[in-house]
């Protein structure tokens, strides 16, 4: 008897009650869907030890009813291997499922390998995948449509995918540890509108051998973040979305850095929101060896020619810039709008009513000769 008729029996048997299939070591044949009800739970006797070989065209694991509801099915220690990444399969569907549980599981050789998806509103949320593995797949693990939410992957990986993780229309998905590896793009991001990708979280992951690290497509997509990154290798990074957070050193190990942001409106950004402070600093950058030496402690570099190495702003108004060709440029006045309060020494300003520059001495505005002006 084969695999799928074995299982398709312990599941017509169990009637009303929760099925249980319990997987012994091998390989074995699945050459057609499994559509599993409320509570089933698959255990086999380890990743590496029970394996099911999927022939079929479609999904080889999914829920009775996809598009209704479907509450917490398992799967435990086995491995399952699919037709082909170019393939239009899915491995394991959790379509409208709420609190599934998967540990131990391999799925590789699909299309899509694990996909959470609903369009009922709240129909996949809770789920919960321990040390997930997907591995040569199109896309390895699909989080999308608006129902599904607060999906947790913990120690998972995404292995020689076109793309590891996809989010798509969904909030809240949190990657926590676990690996993109040998992928064409680690992480993916998409939404369709505002509000409909929000707050999804990738954090101290690492990301080794991929083309693009992550990507998020669009504005639309809002506060995602990347947190305490390990990049082991220059990958391109596409960031397009709003209020993205990038926080931690993502240069864990020497040399090793993100080549690029692939989005002309893109940018990295640290951000402070607490009021009060007294000159304390957002950021510091410290070289606090005190030996010999002549290190540089903080470096700006740029290869265009009509870009700039720095630019203060303050409530949309530009106050200084330090062009490429090396020119500053500072603040400016009239006379009566000169800055006022604690003035440092030194400081140079330009004098608009007077048409020229001035310093601050210590106690008074002069120009070059000395004079108060």
């Amino acid at each position: 008897m084969s695999a799928k008729a074995t299982i398709g029996a312990a599941i017509t048997a169990a009637g009303a009650s929760r099925p249980r299939i319990v997987l012994g070591v091998g390989t074995f044949a699945l050459e057609s869907d499994v559509h599993y009800p409320h509570g089933t739970v698959f255990v086999g006797a380890g990743s590496a030890l029970t394996n099911l070989t999927y022939t079929g065209t479609g999904t080889a694991f999914a829920p009775s009813t996809p598009g209704a509801r479907t509450f917490y099915p398992r799967f435990e220690g086995l491995q399952l291997q699919g037709p082909g990444k170019a393939t239009a399969t899915v491995g394991i569907s959790l379509d409208s499922v709420t609190d599934a549980s998967l540990k131990d599981v391999i799925v590789r050789l699909f299309g899509t390998g694990i996909r959470i998806h609903s369009a009922l509103n709240g129909g996949a949320v809770y789920n919960h995948l321990d040390h997930v593995t997907a591995s040569s797949c199109g896309t390895g693990f699909k989080v999308d449509a608006v129902g599904s939410n607060a999906t947790k992957l913990i120690g998972c990986r995404a292995n020689s995918c076109d793309i590891g993780l996809d989010i798509t229309d969904s909030n809240n998905t949190n990657w926590i540890a676990g690996s993109f590896e040998a992928n064409t793009t680690g992480v993916k991001v998409t939404a369709t509108s505002n509000a409909l990708s929000d707050q999804n979280v990738v954090a101290f992951a690492r990301f080794e051998s991929n083309t693009t690290a992550w990507s998020v497509t669009s504005a639309n997509v809002r506060d995602f973040q990347v947190l305490f990154p390990s990049l082991f290798g220059p990958y391109a990074i596409a960031d397009a979305g709003l209020r993205t957070t990038h926080w931690g050193n993502p240069y864990t190990v020497t040399n090793k850095t993100a080549s690029s942001i692939a989005s002309a409106a893109g940018s990295w950004r640290y951000e402070r929101v607490i009021n009060g402070g007294a000159e304390s600093p957002a950021m510091v950058v410290a070289d606090s060896v005190t030996t010999s030496g002549t290190p540089v402690t903080l470096q700006v570099e740029t290869e265009r020619a009509s870009g700039y190495f720095l630019r203060g702003k303050r409530g949309g108004t530009t106050y200084f810039d330090v062009r490429a060709d090396g020119l500053i440029s500072g603040g400016s006045s009239t006379t009566a709008g000169r800055p006022t309060g604690s003035i440092r020494t030194g400081s140079q300003w330009f004098d608009t009513t007077l048409r020229k520059p001035i310093w601050y001495n210590g106690t008074a505005w002069v120009d070059a000769t000395g004079r108060k002006v």
